[in-house]
């Protein structure tokens, strides 16, 4: 497993950018071979390790508007692994004077030669063109992207976002007769919020993702901004992922 975090937004913005009380904030593709600004900047910047020990680590980065981007924001990860499994936390505070639309999420890839097949408990999922953003949203699922009954780690693509998620997924490694079970938690001032879950199977590949996020992709620019937080001075949001290994049954 290795993973990336998602900050100060996640997947793919259009239109160029987004627009806020101070105009419009033009943002630029940030990754090769992607059209779109994409994941955040948190990813492409240097994180400083604060505290290390047998167990767990600190990382920490200040982030000032990088590459021209709006978002001005320190943020921390905190990993500790466990004796069945980890705890990554990732919190996130806006510096800025004015009020900015954030997101936050991680991006976990993981090898499908042991992992076999993943299951989450979502109501609904999003359709999307072939810039990978949305057109429909649907509850009505191909079994080959039903996630609730569980699909095969490897087949056809899969790139959508599902919501109504309970924040609760796992993954099934049969050749080690263990479970991998995920519970994600966001917070936002402290308050409860729904997460999304984004699902990145490519075909002919050996990965796949499960990325828990706490927004739509390119939520900037649909109606109502579907859980985007709007952060003044000072404010703060926080995922929280618990990782544990069990028996399959």
């Amino acid at each position: 497993m290795a993973s990336m975090p998602l900050l100060p937004w996640c997947n793919r913005i259009s239109q160029g950018g987004f627009k806020s009380g101070q105009g419009f904030h033009s943002l630029t593709p940030n990754l090769s071979g992607e059209v779109l600004p994409i994941h955040g900047d948190g990813f492409l910047q240097a994180w400083h390790v604060t505290h290390v020990n047998s167990n767990a680590m600190r990382l920490q980065l200040l982030s000032q508007c990088f590459h021209g981007n709006p978002h001005a924001y320190i943020a921390e990860q905190a990993i500790e692994l466990v004796k069945d499994g980890m705890h990554h936390t990732l919190r996130l505070e806006h510096l800025g004077k004015h009020p900015l639309p954030y997101g936050i999420g991680q991006h976990p890839w993981f090898l499908n030669q042991t992992a076999t097949r993943l299951q989450a408990d979502v109501t609904g999922m999003w359709l999307c063109d072939s810039q990978v953003l949305p057109t429909v949203h649907t509850q009505v699922f191909e079994p080959d992207k039903d996630v609730r009954h569980s699909v095969s780690t490897s087949g056809s693509l899969i790139d959508n976002l599902y919501d109504g998620w309970n924040g609760q997924a796992c993954i099934d490694y049969p050749v080690h007769h263990l479970k991998l079970s995920l519970k994600a938690d966001l917070t936002v001032g402290g308050d409860n919020k729904p997460c999304y879950l984004m699902v990145y199977r490519p075909p002919h590949a050996n990965i796949f993702c499960i990325e828990p996020v706490s927004h739509p992709v390119d939520a900037f620019n649909q109606p109502g901004q579907p859980g985007l937080h709007w952060l003044n001075q000072g404010e703060s949001m926080c995922m929280q992922l618990t990782w544990r290994f069990m028996p399959m049954t």
